[in-house]
Parts: C-alpha cells; structure tokens; sequence
C-alpha cells in the first residue's frame, strides 16, 4: 500500500525565492555583481497569463484557433516571477527612459541577460529546459 502523506500539503517542501545573476553590469558600492531576486507563481497566474497572451487564429478553410504568444507569454513569465529589482518603480523606469516594467526589462537587459532570466524563471516554476531550447522557443 503506497501512503499518501508524502502528499499531504504540509509535507511539501516550499519553493523559495532565489537570487541569480543575470548580469555583471550591475555593481554595488563595493563592485559586487547585484542579484536579481526571483520566485516561483502559482497555476492559477501561469492560465492567466497564459489566456492574456493567446489569440484566436484563423487558418485554413475558416478555422478559428486558439495561438499562444510565446513571446508576449515570456515577457509576462520573468515580469510576475521578479520580485527585484522592482521594475514598476518610477524611479528606476525614469533613469531608463521607459512608461513600465515590459519596456524596461527590454532597455535594461542585454539579450543574453534575458535569456539568462528568464532560464532561470522557468527553473524556479518547474520548467527545467536548457538555454538552446529557450532561444529557439523565444525565437517564435
């Protein structure tokens, strides 16, 4: 009989936040490379980020598909998972030039950077993909 405690809730080992290094660009007053600090989210935000970025698609003969922006869907994946930097702060969104957090991530990060990211995001909520097939993915 195989028990079901390892299971329960309260048996369950949290997924924590964790700090990763994005960028070498980034020091603090004593030359450190500055972390970024990311989390896991929930089922509930993935469908509906999921759902904010599908389009209906029509293709042949009039069928009405739906499509995921992968894109659009990864975007919002590194932004809901980062809890530092704040990207909403209009402090840092002035220093960049930029009107929110999407366009930030842009100005600040180099495109390796952001693969860096967002490969560590999809460790931390379970996707366990390499970098090659992340950069195919976001090539989409």
């Amino acid at each position: 009989m195989k028990d079901l405690k390892f299971f329960l809730k309260q048996n369950t080992i949290p997924v924590e936040n964790q700090e990763v290094e994005v960028s070498k660009r980034f020091k603090d007053d004593a030359g450190n490379t500055v972390k970024f600090e990311i989390k896991s989210i929930s089922n509930e935000m993935d469908d509906a980020l999921r759902k904010q970025n599908t389009r209906q698609v029509k293709k042949a003969k009039g069928v009405i598909v739906p499509e995921l922006d992968q894109q659009k869907y990864f975007v919002d994946l590194v932004l809901k998972s980062l809890v530092y930097p704040d990207l909403d702060g209009k402090e840092l969104q002035d220093s960049w030039g930029v009107m929110d957090s999407r366009e930030l991530i842009n100005a600040m990060l180099l495109p390796g950077e952001y693969t860096a990211l967002l490969q560590e995001v999809q460790k931390i909520n379970g996707w366990d993909l390499n970098v090659e097939d992340i950069k195919d993915e976001v090539k989409n």
